[in-house]
């Protein structure tokens, strides 16, 4: 009971963590964001119209609304070094209808952070069917994740139909997404893995973590050919120097992984094993997930698949993000986005806060502004990618209702057993 209450109480904590990063990011945007209004002559200027300022043009400003023969000018800075702008000067046209210099006498600047992320998420939503198809992608990842799963089951001797695979993989995901406490995705996948097979919970626990391993392959191999094949892309800016490197030791550590995985089991033979310590419980569960692992990651033909599969699952979250994308009006190529997901997808993926919340943010905020993507439209980018996800751990809540009630189950004693 303790054991559970900390548990809690350490998945609260994180929760707080990530909705107060995203809290302080969402500040930072605000102040960051500025509007100002000139004072002027009656002019007349179309919304969208860009304005310069300064010796080498550091100041840019855009039309944030048409003003016809008024005397009041509102913009929005889209670019401004660190010296404070000048209470009187003149502005130049770069682009849009208007004149081709504005001369101000007085101006006044405003944060609008919040209001400009509104419009953001209010431009998605006009356009759905961009959000429809982020889903159905995000689906498709998950049911590629069944796939992927059953393959990895079948290979250490357990047998589950499909219906009982899939819904035990949308279980697990809302687990994920809501459970903030001992029971999580991967432990209620193993939990009904080992239930409906009939088998020993240490196998079913390690077809849970070799799942994650293959996952992580697929992530890899992916995120390298990208950086392989755009390497001069991520040698031009700091921000992408350090996704290079981070990259390189999240492959360093798979390669050492995998490494120790084929070399273990020969050394194992040579080097003598203390008795006391092989008949120990310990003992026998690390030689069983020892073996599970060793079974999957050295037959070529399932690893090929699975890793595949995974590669896959990755391409298409990929795909979801630049739907959401399109949906705020983000135009960069889709190159850009197979580049830089990788990376925000593993820096998401350290468990500090639940589903990467908050961190996933930062990262997505980071590596998009090297493409030219701002913050007021990184961040809905992110948090609606993340809200696509916590749709379908709602709806893996309503197969856990389902599934839990046909097996005739109370859900507080189903739950208590699968944490336990």
């Amino acid at each position: 009971m303790r054991s559970r209450i900390r548990k809690t109480v350490i998945g609260l904590v994180r929760l707080a963590i990530g909705l107060g990063i995203v809290a302080f990011l969402l500040r930072g945007i605000h102040t960051g964001t500025v509007a100002v209004a000139f004072r002027t002559a009656p002019v007349t200027v179309a919304q969208g119209a860009v304005y310069a300022f300064g010796p080498a043009e550091e100041f840019r400003f855009v039309i944030s609304a048409p003003v016809a023969g008024g005397s009041e000018v509102r913009a929005r800075v889209a670019s401004k070094p660190r010296e404070p702008l000048p209470d009187a000067g003149t502005l130049r046209r770069v682009s849009g209808e208007g004149p081709d210099t504005l001369d101000w006498e007085s101006r006044a600047l405003r944060p609008c952070g919040l209001p400009v992320l509104g419009e953001s998420f209010a431009a998605a939503w006009r356009r759905w069917p961009l959000l429809a198809a982020a889903a159905l992608c995000m689906f498709a990842c998950l049911m590629g994740s069944v796939w992927r799963w059953m393959l990895v089951l079948r290979a250490q001797g357990l047998y589950l139909k499909w219906r009982q695979a899939w819904s035990i993989v949308f279980v697990g995901h809302f687990f994920n997404s809501f459970m903030f406490g001992a029971t999580g995705g991967d432990v209620v996948k193993a939990y009904y893995a080992a239930r409906e097979t009939g088998h020993l919970k240490t196998e079913a626990v390690s077809t849970v973590f070799i799942d994650r391993v293959v996952g992580l392959l697929g992530l890899v191999v992916l995120a390298s050919a990208t950086m392989v094949t755009r390497l001069d892309f991520f040698l031009a800016d700091t921000r992408t120097r350090y996704a290079l490197a981070f990259m390189g030791v999240v492959c360093g550590g798979a390669a050492a992984g995998l490494a120790f995985i084929f070399a273990a089991r020969p050394l194992l033979r040579l080097l003598p094993v203390p008795p006391r310590l092989a008949a120990t419980r310990l003992g026998q569960v690390f030689k069983r997930v020892y073996l599970s692992f060793h079974v999957v990651l050295t037959h070529p033909a399932l690893l090929a698949k699975t890793v595949a599969l995974s590669m896959a699952n990755h391409f298409l979250l990929v795909v979801m993000v630049w739907c959401v994308g399109r949906a705020l009006l983000v135009e960069r190529p889709f190159i850009d986005f197979l580049s830089l997901m990788p990376t925000i997808s593993a820096i998401g993926a350290i468990p500090v806060t639940p589903g990467g919340l908050g961190i996933r943010e930062s990262a997505t905020i980071v590596f998009l502004g090297v493409v030219g993507v701002s913050a007021t439209q990184a961040l809905p980018l992110s948090l609606l990618s993340y809200g696509i996800m916590l749709f379908w751990s709602v709806f893996g809540g309503l197969v856990f209702l389902l599934y839990t009630g046909g097996k005739g189950e109370q859900i507080k004693s189903e739950l208590a057993r699968a944490s336990a």
